[in-house]
């Protein structure tokens, strides 16, 4: 399963570099979850979710990086069709400098013909500007007291 998540990344990465997200949509459920900084961003529908990946291009592309690399460090066992996997993505400026790397966790099942993403965590942000990318749209992530 490596071989063919790794093979999805690249892919990813293509497509996301070229602003072509509609591939990559089809690994999308489409009411997503998505953490950012400790923030909850909830997509709706994949509409939301095209646009949100559209936005994260327009962004990277303004400052200057044209290229996107991903590595899978670390895949859960798959417990009743559904994993973990943690990806480090590196973005390549057009002056050829490698960084920065930002980690995304994916949480997923399996359908049989590949894997649909349920829910998406970045514990360490690329971009620290891109909490204000999506900032009319996060939601405070809710705590309980005792």
């Amino acid at each position: 399963m490596y071989n063919r998540i790794q093979n999805l990344l690249d892919v990813h990465a293509r497509n996301f570099m070229k602003g072509n997200v509609g591939p990559i949509l089809k690994l999308y459920n489409p009411v997503l979850p998505v953490y950012i900084a400790g923030n909850r961003l909830t997509l709706g529908n994949i509409d939301e979710v095209g646009e949100t990946l559209e936005t994260h291009y327009r962004e990277v592309t303004k400052l200057g990086f044209t290229g996107l690399s991903g590595k899978l460090v670390a895949q859960s066992i798959p417990r009743e069709g559904r994993f973990r996997t943690v990806v480090d993505w590196t973005y390549i400026h057009e002056t050829g400098f490698a960084g920065p790397v930002g980690r995304t966790t994916y949480y997923c099942r399996d359908e049989g013909d590949g894997p649909k993403i349920e829910m998406v965590e970045y514990p360490r942000l690329a971009f620290e500007s891109a909490c204000y990318w999506y900032a009319d749209r996060l939601e405070p992530e809710l705590k309980t007291g005792t």
